[in-house]
């Protein structure tokens, strides 16, 4: 495009792949069988959003030259990003969000037996099952297993759903957030029944006027539905407004685990989903007091003080919920935010501060040979290395919390019988220096571990711990190979700390570091820099240096460590921060209900709360008496709402972090946030009924 280099991200799809996702481009055309050939690849297909920032839009990009990987490519079509429907049914372009540029996979000449690494999407034929397909593709993989026992053993496939691989790892957030909300919804509807009660209990005379001159109950039912749902209606439309201007920061809060979170927004099926929750629960929960206040029988002569146990009964029996659904909520949020600080304070085996890190990515064009790759990491991280502020420069196939997890497995030497799985990485020297990641034993690798020398590894604590228990493992030996040669065992160099793949992780998995000179399994690594002081302040000149090596070769996916490992947090941080959120809501509501009944219920005992203050009552008895009845029910509200979250915290025990589902810390700290909550808000109607002038009240009686 004659710009400077920029790292894009990429899919090599066969030509079939946009028909069996339903989707076809805004623009030009697919890809073609012929251009799944090495000779016909290049060709290229731009996601919408790519053509959009890059080539603003140009309606005549079809037909341009692109240079990718140091080969030009001919642009043959756009693919939207955005939501098509195809065939009655939604279908969504997997990874419409991500992928800037897809190329046709150039499958070779000769049939690639070793790719199990690939992924295969499909389109089921009309009343075929998952379970029936998966059942013929395995005869299939059972007859190449018998044609190619060497690389096809034990190989079986599994099919899923394009909805489950979507959202199988976001369910259990999306699950949690539902319940939350759940929870909300139903406190926010006992309030407004509470409510409805107390409202409806000073307008008995009224109802009773009406039923006097004609109106039966049915009449009176239809009447006090019809206001519960036009007050409802008001509440989701002002709930539907709120959120219209909330949901825009939901990405800002790091859900970055939530799949396309940047394209929800309120659309007319959510307002329609809106509308008729509220209409069904508004229906629901104002047919009690509806029908409740309806059959009430009461002279004209009654005074409001006249009110039954019975309804004194109900109205408590809803506070008691709204405080033990609150609990739980609260509890739920309390043990998720213990489990982020867990997290944030957990030890994490290397030191982010000062390191900036970048993706380099040499194209196969220009770096035919691994040794190629290898030679231009050596130079790079030397030239890094003497850039002014930089303390220590390296490079690895990932960082620290970037949930990698490639494995294989390998056998000690003598120990024939022993096999273990390990992560594999691979790192150049400078690497754990610039990580920050301390030698346990012997040494890291140096200029030396080249492609000439012997075959040299570094291993964590872990798997030291696992293979060889107590002893030092330096210079014991390993192979990956199932009957290793002379030339297929590793010795062992060094060990280094532990480093999880992701800091929720009960402990971390075992671990191998490979020279990246020995051994190059990957084109592209991560360059890792220490710096003195400001990383960022040295990125000018990393990018200079760079250039000198290669001018096309772009810095790619820069950002400080510290951001990375920030990033780690996003799920934790944004279930917690969420659950919080509606917790406050919930804790809210119920103590606007609580201070709604005690209030209501001093109003109806004015009366006799003069009385005993006339014979002698002090004004701290008055309030003592308010604040116990408020306490009885705070405490039977507590109660049940402990119990209700001991059970629900079972199902946040997979997202729990260094703390029990039945944490007594969580419990006391909600249950004193509760107490001194509810006290705040009975201490007004406790205060006001002491304040009651005995004479003025009798006389008004």
């Amino acid at each position: 495009m004659g710009e400077s280099p920029e790292r894009v991200s990429g899919m090599l799809v066969s030509s079939g792949f946009f028909r069996v996702v339903g989707i076809e481009p805004m623009l030009g055309r697919g890809f073609t069988r012929v251009e799944e050939t090495p000779a016909n690849s290049h060709v290229a297909i731009l996601s919408e959003r790519f053509w959009d920032t890059r080539y603003q839009r140009d309606p005549d990009v079809v037909g341009e030259k692109l240079v990718v990987d140091g080969e030009p490519h001919t642009i043959v079509g756009v693919a939207p990003d955005h939501l098509k429907h195809v065939g009655g049914r939604f279908r969504s372009l997997p990874h419409g969000t991500t992928v800037d540029i897809w190329r046709p996979f150039p499958f070779a000449v000769e049939p690639m037996r070793f790719a199990h690494y690939l992924n295969g999407i499909a389109r089921l034929t009309p009343g075929v099952t998952i379970a029936q397909a998966e059942a013929e593709m395995n005869v299939i993989a059972e007859r190449l297993e018998n044609e190619y026992p060497d690389v096809n053993e034990d190989w079986r496939i599994t099919l899923m759903s394009l909805h489950e691989e979507i959202v199988r790892d976001a369910r259990p957030t999306l699950l949690v957030l539902f319940g939350a909300v759940a929870l909300v919804l139903l406190i926010a509807c006992v309030n407004v029944a509470n409510l409805l009660l107390v409202r409806g209990a000073s307008r008995q005379q009224e109802l009773a006027l009406r039923s006097a001159l004609g109106a039966g109950r049915r009449r009176l039912v239809a009447q006090l539905l019809t206001e519960s749902v036009l007050l409802a209606i008001a509440g989701g439309m002002l709930g539907v407004a709120i959120a219209a201007l909330t949901v825009r920061w939901l990405p800002v809060l790091g859900g970055e685990g939530i799949p396309r979170l940047d394209t929800v927004a309120i659309d007319g099926s959510i307002v329609l989903f809106a509308f008729l929750t509220t209409l069904l629960t508004s229906v629901a929960f104002g047919t009690v007091p509806a029908l409740r206040l309806s059959g009430a029988r009461m002279s004209f002569s009654q005074s409001r003080s006249s009110e039954s146990r019975d309804q004194r009964r109900v109205r408590g029996a809803f506070v008691v919920a709204e405080l033990g659904l609150a609990i739980i909520l609260l509890v739920g949020a309390g043990l998720l935010s213990r489990t982020l600080i867990n997290l944030q304070t957990t030890d994490p085996g290397f030191q982010p501060e000062s390191v900036l890190t970048a993706k380099v990515s040499p194209p196969k064009s220009r770096y035919p040979e691994g040794d190629d790759t290898a030679r231009l990491f050596e130079r790079l991280v030397e030239r890094f290395q003497t850039v002014p502020g930089v303390v220590a420069a390296g490079a690895g196939s990932n960082l620290p919390w970037s949930g990698y997890d490639e494995n294989f497995g390998f056998e000690p030497e003598g120990r024939p019988e022993d096999r273990f799985g390990a992560r594999f990485h691979f790192a150049t020297p400078g690497y754990f220096r610039a990580l920050g990641m301390p030698l346990v034993h012997g040494r890291a690798f140096e200029r030396s571990d080249d492609a000439n020398a012997p075959r040299r590894v570094v291993v964590n604590a872990q798997l030291a711990h696992e293979v060889w228990g107590d002893e030092n493992p330096v210079g014991y030996r390993l192979s990956y190979s199932s009957e290793p040669t002379d030339e297929d065992w590793w010795t062992v160099i060094g060990v280094v700390s532990d480093v999880k793949d992701d800091p929720s992780d009960e402990r971390a998995k075992a671990a191998i570091y490979m020279p990246f000179s020995q051994n190059q399994w990957t084109r592209e690594l991560l360059v890792t820099v220490r710096t003195q002081s400001d990383p960022e302040a040295v990125l000018t000149s990393l990018r200079t240096e760079l250039a000198a090596l290669d001018k096309d070769l772009p810095l790619a996916e820069v950002a400080t460590l510290e951001d990375v490992s920030d990033r780690a947090f996003d799920g934790p941080r944004f279930l917690s921060w969420l659950t919080t959120a509606f917790a406050a809501v919930a804790l809210g509501l119920a103590v606007i209900g609580l201070y709604g009944v005690i209030s209501y219920t001093v109003s109806l005992e004015t009366r006799a709360i003069a009385i005993r203050m006339a014979v002698g009552a002090r004004a701290l008895d008055v309030i003592g008496e308010v604040l116990s009845r408020s306490l009885r029910l705070v405490t039977t509200g507590v109660v049940i709402g402990i119990i209700g979250a001991l059970v629900a915290a079972r199902a946040l025990e997979s997202m729990l972090y260094d703390v029990a589902p039945y944490d007594p810390m969580t419990l006391v700290v909600v249950t004193v946030i509760l107490g001194a909550t509810t006290l705040v808000a009975s201490l007004g109607p406790a205060r006001r009924a002491s304040r009651v002038d005995p004479m003025q009240t009798l006389r008004n009686e």
